[in-house]
């Protein structure tokens, strides 16, 4: 059965002339309207349209250049090295198009204007951080002065006061630096001192046996404890083990030592990687981290945060292979000669420069990286090849 049409219109009739003509009187005005309303708009936009299309005309024409019709083109395909690279740059033309066309409004004098506002800005921000970080003068104590505890003396003295102990007598060498000594026998005093932060700066060997002997000593005493070891993930896991939930831990590894950062520039430039292994969520206790961090900061390092185990895996193919191959060639007695090539001066500074650290480093380096092994091996690998692929073009001769 039909359905029937329930539109009033439909009940009573058709509309007559004066409704009609009413009706569609409205229909045109919108109409109308919304051309009006498109042209407007098209025209303040003609010109940023117009250099976005001059950009994608060259996009296309770069596609063209591929060297495939596009209909012919896999799906998905980006063409050859040459048309992938190009087609980046026409991206990248366009979208510069684009955020032209968002700015042409602002004129190069507001946005350098802007610009300047904002260093201003920036200018007072790292004053106030230069305020914050000088207002507080930090208690550091330092477990270990020798060769490398004794460098980072120097530079945290300058701000802060530094509480030393060590198992060897350097009651002198504290008192020319203007710190504190006392020696390990009395540690309890060294902790007594109301430290803020206790650096590790002993060797890798040692590690284990002298955080067994300071831990109880910790207990108790909101500290930050640091280690300044070159392996991470290993001394990371005795701090956890060890000293007590009290203390926070943070690991680091200073990427250089006395004689990489001992010259007229310091520690500028140079690279100070870190991890928050522990850290209580009390604002003071964030603060006191901060703070310690802004020593490092301050002086010019680039800080660089990842992993313990992240560390262990860059370490082993950056810092470990080149003192293995510093010891290698140390090994052969390799001395300067009247004809040295540049190459060879720069290796001879390796041999230099590894070979004055201690055999304990190197060997801790082996020991306690889990990453040495493979990089031993990989080497001995290369070695292999390299001389069969030598004999192999002799044997071609």
């Amino acid at each position: 059965m039909p359905q029937r049409d329930r539109r009033p219109w439909a009940r009573k009739g058709k509309p007559g002339p004066v409704l009609q003509v009413f009706l569609a009187g409205i229909l045109l005005g919108g109409v109308v309207l919304s051309r009006l309303a498109g042209v407007v708009h098209v025209v303040a936009g003609i010109s940023s349209l117009e250099s976005i299309a001059v950009a994608a005309k060259s996009c296309l024409g770069a596609a063209a250049g591929s060297g495939l019709p596009s209909a012919k083109r896999p799906p998905f395909s980006l063409g050859p090295p040459s048309a992938q690279t190009a087609r980046a740059k026409c991206r990248g033309r366009v979208a510069s198009a684009a955020a032209g066309a968002a700015a042409s409004s602002e004129s190069l004098e507001d946005v350098k204007a802007r610009e300047q506002d904002l260093l201003r800005q920036l200018d007072a921000l790292r004053e106030d951080k230069s305020r914050l970080v000088a207002s507080r003068r930090l208690r550091i104590g330092i477990v270990g002065f020798g060769t490398f505890g004794r460098f980072l003396a120097k530079t945290f003295v300058k701000h802060h006061d530094v509480v030393v102990t060590s198992r060897s007598p350097y009651s002198a060498e504290a008192a020319d630096l203007g710190v504190s000594y006392w020696p390990m026998s009395e540690v309890d005093k060294f902790f007594e001192e109301r430290l803020d932060v206790c650096v590790l700066a002993v060797s890798i060997v040692s590690f284990e046996s002298i955080i067994e002997l300071l831990a109880p000593h910790m207990a108790g005493r909101e500290l930050l404890v640091v280690d300044v070891l070159s392996v991470k993930a290993y001394p990371r896991e005795l701090l956890l083990r060890h000293v007590p939930a009290d203390c926070d831990l943070l690991s680091t590894h200073p990427m250089f030592g006395p004689d990489s950062g001992g010259g007229p520039t310091g520690w500028a430039g140079l690279n100070f990687v870190y991890e928050p292994v522990r850290v209580t969520e009390h604002p003071a206790r964030r603060d006191l981290l901060e703070h310690f961090l802004s020593i490092w900061e301050r002086e010019g390092c680039q800080m660089v945060q990842m992993t313990c185990d992240e560390h262990d895996q860059y370490a082993a193919n950056s810092q470990f292979v080149t003192h293995m191959v510093g010891r290698i060639l140390g090994d052969q007695r390799l001395t300067p000669t009247p004809i040295d090539t540049k190459g060879f001066q720069s290796l001879l500074r390796v041999v230099d420069n590894t070979n004055s650290d201690s055999f304990a480093l190197f060997y801790g380096l082996y020991r306690y990286n889990n990453n040495s092994r493979a990089t031993i091996n990989a080497l001995r690998c290369s070695l292999d090849r390299i001389v069969v692929s030598l004999e192999q073009a002799s044997a071609d001769q």
